[in-house]
């Protein structure tokens, strides 16, 4: 939402305009105000940056332009799948929210991405095609499922971006 602090400007909806009477050469403070899963973005126009936007109104008949801009609050997770000995076998990774389904290509090696919402728990899960097997998650790229053959969990507290890597070999 955003609002003047004064009653004069208070909208939460995104018709994108907000219109008061104000006297011209008044100062007046904004404050944007994020809806819960989003942030502050910053300002454009007549204020930039993401802090308070203190304006001074104009003369009757001018106007002030600007923009605050909100995105969603996301923490952004990437798998890859590496294939073992020169891409004879293959498998998948999915999500648990969904959002990942990340296939081997063989001879290839793929990555997949999703923006998961913010302190939302990320379960991945690799399943191996006919005749291969998971070898289980690359410990170099993400220490927490590094190392492990079970499902990679990734904490709704880790909200840093995150990159886990699926081995997929022989059986």
């Amino acid at each position: 939402g955003l609002s003047d602090g004064l009653g004069g400007c208070n909208f939460t909806d995104a018709t994108g305009y907000c219109s008061g009477d104000f006297e011209a050469g008044s100062s007046v403070s904004l404050v944007a105000t994020p809806d819960p899963g989003s942030v502050f973005a910053g300002w454009t126009g007549d204020c930039t940056g993401t802090g308070e936007c203190i304006v001074t109104m104009p003369a009757e008949g001018e106007q002030l332009w600007l923009s605050a801009s909100f995105e969603l609050d996301t923490k952004d997770v990437s798998v890859s799948t590496t294939l073992q000995d020169a891409g004879a076998w293959t498998g998948t990774v999915i999500s648990s929210p969904p959002g990942i389904n990340c296939t081997t290509q063989r001879e290839a090696t793929d990555v997949c991405e999703f923006a998961f919402p913010r302190g939302t728990e990320v379960t991945l899960t690799a399943i191996p095609d006919s005749g291969s097997a998971f070898l289980g998650w690359n410990p170099g790229l993400y220490v927490a499922c590094g190392g492990s053959s079970g499902p990679c969990v990734i904490p709704a507290s880790d909200n840093g971006g995150r990159l886990a890597d699926a081995m997929f070999g022989d059986p």
